[in-house]
């Protein structure tokens, strides 16, 4: 084969090569992308806004959503293509749909055909509807002395999923038996936080109103205002974390314990923590404990189980020797359960078993086989 054969051959091989790898660029599907809808969890009023990013390498055919509105069973669902509108200048498309009454949820997702005959579907995206929602509200100082700041926290979910928050609601908090108002809006995570000013000493109650749409909630929450400085010392039963409650005999077990200082002042005191289990109680740790306002100290004790009930108990300022807002708070207690330690039908451990039957073979089984053996017969030969 000459040069020149040789060269039109490896222009004929090239541009195969640029036939065949060409049109994969070109047939490559529709990219669907940035899928969202609007409002993230909408009730029974509203109109939701689908939309996606479409691009694609070949002019696009058609781009298209498919939803389907659910209803109670046996009612079963109906669905329905609609083409996109679009694209704006970012290749968004959309489409808007009134929600059907009496359905319960939907569901969508998005389709693309290019000129090339490539399709690309999404995933179906899950609208969750709110039907209802429930709020809740928190005091960061649970016993502020008069003028001082604090800080009142309004949370929202919709009462149907405790991992959706009611975002971008309205929030109202009025002191009862007063004119004074505060205003907010909750973020992403259903949250807002109003700063307001303890009135004077007493007993205060706060209501928050949260309005989303159609749906609203009321809440309250009570503020008791102490007349002077006073520390406000606060164990409870959450605040007591066991290691295990349902331990094997004998097992080490640890407790947590957290002690709070909610009030105004300073505080020197005592921390008792006794366990009872067996008919008796027993001291497992009394300590001093220094805590400042809105501090927290952490107490760690530990036991081996035993069988049956076992109480612990906690005390903080045992004898009420401190003078503070309220003794109410001062005691928490948790219980656990010792188990036998494992196995059979009655509990009794293999270890005993295996005990028990090694005492029977050492005391009769081998001196009764040396006994047989020692006066067996012997054998008689046969003529």
């Amino acid at each position: 084969m000459n040069r020149k054969s040789i060269s039109v051959l490896a222009m004929i091989v090239t541009g195969l090569l640029l036939v065949s790898i060409l049109p994969l660029g070109v047939k490559a599907p529709p990219v669907i992308e940035q899928m969202k809808h609007f409002p993230r969890f909408p009730v029974l009023t509203d109109r939701v806004d689908m939309s996606a990013k479409i691009t694609s390498a070949a002019p696009l055919q058609t781009v298209q959503v498919l939803y389907c509105f659910y209803y109670p069973p046996p009612l079963g669902g109906t669905c329905q293509f609609h083409d996109l509108l679009g694209p704006d200048a970012n290749q968004v498309y959309n489409w808007t749909v009134d929600l059907e009454v009496g359905s319960i949820s939907m569901d969508y997702y998005f389709r693309a055909l290019d000129t090339n005959s490539d399709l690309k579907e999404t995933a179906p995206i899950y609208v969750q509807y709110a039907f209802n929602m429930t709020a809740t509200m928190t005091a960061d100082v649970a016993n502020p002395y008069p003028g001082q700041n604090l800080n009142l926290t309004v949370s929202a979910y919709y009462s149907d999923n405790a991992s959706a928050p009611v975002e971008f609601s309205s929030v109202t908090i009025v002191r009862q038996s007063s004119a004074e108002q505060w205003v907010g809006t909750t973020d992403v995570n259903g949250e807002c936080t109003i700063e307001i000013t303890a009135p004077g000493a007493g007993l205060h109650t706060y209501e928050a109103t949260m309005t989303n749409r159609s749906l609203s909630d009321m809440v309250e929450t009570n503020i008791v205002v102490a007349d002077e400085l006073l520390p406000e010392i606060v164990v409870e039963t959450e605040d007591v974390i066991i290691s295990n409650m349902h331990p094997n005999v004998g097992e080490n077990i640890t407790a947590n314990i957290t002690v709070e200082n909610w009030g105004t002042l300073s505080s020197t005191f005592h921390v008792l923590v006794t366990l009872y289990a067996g008919g008796s109680t027993r001291v497992l740790t009394n300590v001093s404990v220094t805590l400042g306002p809105g501090n927290r100290t952490y107490i760690n004790v530990a036991w081996d189980a035993v069988l049956g009930l076992q109480y612990l108990n906690v005390t903080a300022d045992p004898g009420n020797f401190v003078r503070e807002v309220s003794e109410a708070n001062n005691f928490a207690s948790a219980f656990i359960t010792g188990d036998k330690n494992v196995v059979d039908g009655d509990g009794t451990s293999t270890m005993f078993y295996f005990v028990v039957v090694l005492f029977i073979i050492i005391v009769f089984v081998v001196p009764l086989v040396i006994f047989l053996l020692r006066h067996r017969k012997p054998r008689v030969p046969q003529p």
